[in-house]
């Protein structure tokens, strides 16, 4: 077999010189802007410490009708439907709300597609509601000081919907790394900083 290797060149590098040396300001960290440091390191430091902001592409329009509901639909249906379930409305009221959407294919595969995920979105909000309708606590803050190669840096975060049960975040879709990782850092942060 050939060598993978073989043949690789070392890239240029992106930056030429050293960047200049970021200010103070740039060591006073959100938890939210950590949390956006992890999810994409790149983008950030291009967004952050360079002003650069790539835009998105535009979302290619579908030039044939889907015979089965996509991710994107998933998504679509579940933000005009489930915050109204999870203000108790009943999901048989809901149906013709549902059904007036443009989200899901027409004929009778999209009608039952549409019947299950709409099941579906009523049995995540029925398991949710009651930790949801718990009452919040008063919000809660903290500043995390330390020193990183000789320069201060502070990271201030806080919460300001905490339950007794603790801390909810939800989303109706697939646990990604993200959520996983968004996840601890808040524990952590609450854990280091809060309880104490």
């Amino acid at each position: 077999g050939e060598d993978e290797n073989e043949g690789w060149e070392p890239q240029q590098r992106f930056f030429a010189f050293p960047l200049v040396e970021a200010g103070p300001e740039f060591r006073e960290v959100a938890l939210d802007n950590l949390a956006r440091f992890f999810r994409n390191p790149c983008r950030y430091l291009l967004r952050e410490r360079l002003g650069i902001s790539l835009p998105q592409g535009d979302e290619e329009l579908q030039d044939d009708e889907p015979f089965v509901p996509d991710r994107s639909a998933r998504d679509a249906l579940a933000q005009r439907v489930l915050a109204r379930l999870l203000e108790g409305e009943p999901l048989a009221a809901l149906r013709d709300f549902a059904r007036a959407g443009i989200e899901y294919p027409a004929g009778r595969l999209g009608v039952l597609e549409l019947e299950d995920e709409l099941q579906r979105l009523d049995d995540f909000a029925r398991t949710l509601a009651p930790m949801l309708a718990e009452p919040k606590l008063d919000p809660v803050g903290a500043t995390l000081e330390f020193t990183l190669d000789g320069e201060p840096w502070r990271l201030t975060g806080g919460f300001g919907d905490l339950r007794r049960s603790g801390l909810i975040r939800h989303r109706y879709d697939d646990v990604r790394p993200n959520d996983y990782l968004n996840g601890w850092i808040d524990r952590y942060f609450y854990d280091t900083q809060l309880l104490n």
